[in-house]
């Protein structure tokens, strides 16, 4: 497996603006199999909708991500930022998800709720782990 960090934009600007000076190289690496990890990046809500914007870039583009492996762990993501997640995965921008890892987080029950679609939607025959729990905790 290729293990594939992209990064999400830290600037304050619009996918639009980000992407398109280095949409070649985006596209290819997305395409590409393996997993998409973002562990102890101390990401929150932001992040995570910049990394949902990244993933629905690509869909849109015809270059859905054949990573089959979404690594979030060791951040510092709450309740709030299971919604887009889950929107966008229903929505195809991770088709070949197995592997969605969020451990050591923020969630609490009301994010568990908003990611019970991925255990009974498009995803709940080809999602073989879904992990979370473990409390917060800041990085290893």
């Amino acid at each position: 497996h290729v293990h594939v960090h992209v990064h999400a934009c830290a600037c304050a600007c619009s996918m639009d603006i980000c992407i398109p000076q280095y949409r070649g190289g985006f596209l290819r690496l997305l395409g590409a199999g393996g997993m998409l990890g973002f562990d102890s990046c101390v990401w929150g809500g932001d992040e995570v909708v910049q990394l949902v914007a990244a993933l629905e870039f690509a869909r849109d583009a015809g270059a859905a991500t054949a990573a089959d492996g979404l690594f979030l762990p060791y951040n510092r993501l709450t309740d709030a930022a299971a919604p887009p997640l889950v929107a966008a995965l229903e929505a195809g921008a991770m088709p070949e998800l197995t592997d969605l890892a969020l451990e050591f987080n923020e969630v609490g029950d009301a994010g568990l709720a908003a990611l019970r679609p991925l255990l009974a939607g498009r995803l709940s025959s080809r999602l073989r782990r879904l992990g979370i729990g473990g409390g917060a905790r800041g990085p290893p």
